[in-house]
């Protein structure tokens, strides 16, 4: 039996290693997107109603 992985969307972020990302990113100017492909966005429908 394998593990496959797939990923389901792309970052895109102006930070390019863990250490240039501010720990508290929400005082931050920079812009950071998150794109869901398609065929995985079903699956986070209504994500925002739930707290974990």
């Amino acid at each position: 039996m394998g593990f496959e992985v797939k990923p389901v969307g792309l970052v895109r972020s102006p930070y390019r290693k863990n250490g240039e990302a501010p720990h508290q990113g929400r005082f931050s100017e920079e812009i950071t997107e998150i794109e869901i492909f398609p065929e995985f966005e079903e699956g986070l429908r209504d994500i925002e109603t739930c707290s974990h």
